[in-house]
């Protein structure tokens, strides 16, 4: 009897502790769940983003459909910084779809896009300070919306420490100069000269791209350090 006593003490002891790190384990248990969610709702708006940086173009009713998805993301985490990055991305593709384009008056809906867009890469860049790709598209935000102010300048500066050699990042930095190319000072545009540089290396194609849309081919050529790639940018264009 007392041996049973005692292993039905010792039995109830390791029940009661058992309930304790259960208790202990749930706000650790809930946060996994919420980012195993998060997670969830948020695969579709990683795997367009990457689709459409291959020059596959959004969708309306894609975009849409992504944005219902990544709001959903947030509830869950919203102090996720990759996620806000991914919903300004996302509201960036609307803007595109809705007319933005170089020289052309902004219309309400796109600047409202571009301004809630720019919101979100401050908020993920203060929750990830040395994520270069928030600094380099809150830049580039600013660009379309004519803001070449001291943000936009310290985002270009903060992209370049922490991400000198990210081809998406010099690309972002690089668009964001040329949005405003004659307005900016030789400082702001040597900045982006060496953006240029470090993209034509790996990719001259877009770089060249960019130059041809902006219409500042052979005014930025003429400033470029003189290399292989540089003539392949730089060649002429065919009439």
């Amino acid at each position: 009897m007392e041996f049973e006593r005692l292993a039905n003490g010792a039995g109830t002891r390791r029940q009661l502790t058992a309930i304790v790190i259960l208790i202990l384990l749930l706000p650790v248990l809930y946060l996994c769940f919420k980012w195993v969610m998060a997670d969830l709702h948020a695969y579709p708006a990683r795997y367009a983003v990457k689709d459409w940086s291959r020059q596959n173009p959004a969708k309306t009713d894609e975009v849409l459909r992504l944005l219902d998805k990544i709001d959903t993301a947030i509830s869950y985490t919203p102090e996720n910084a990759e996620l806000l990055e991914l919903k300004a991305r996302i509201l960036y593709q609307r803007a595109l779809l809705n007319g933005l384009m170089v020289n052309q008056p902004l219309s309400e809906p796109v600047a409202n896009d571009l301004r809630s867009a720019l919101a979100l890469h401050r908020q993920a860049s203060e929750l990830r300070p040395q994520w270069s790709y928030s600094w380099a598209n809150l830049g580039l935000m600013k660009a379309w919306l004519g803001e070449f102010d001291q943000e936009w300048l310290f985002a270009v500066e903060q992209a370049k420490e922490t991400g000198p050699w990210e081809l998406s990042v010099n690309l972002a930095v690089s668009e964001s100069a040329l949005l405003g190319w004659r307005s900016l000072p030789s400082s702001s545009q040597s900045l982006a000269l060496a953006a240029m540089e470090r993209a034509l290396l790996h990719k001259p194609r877009a770089v060249r791209y960019f130059l041809i849309h902006y219409k500042l081919l052979y005014p930025i050529c003429a400033s470029l350090s003189q290399s292989k790639e540089q003539k392949q940018v730089c060649r002429p264009i065919k009439q």
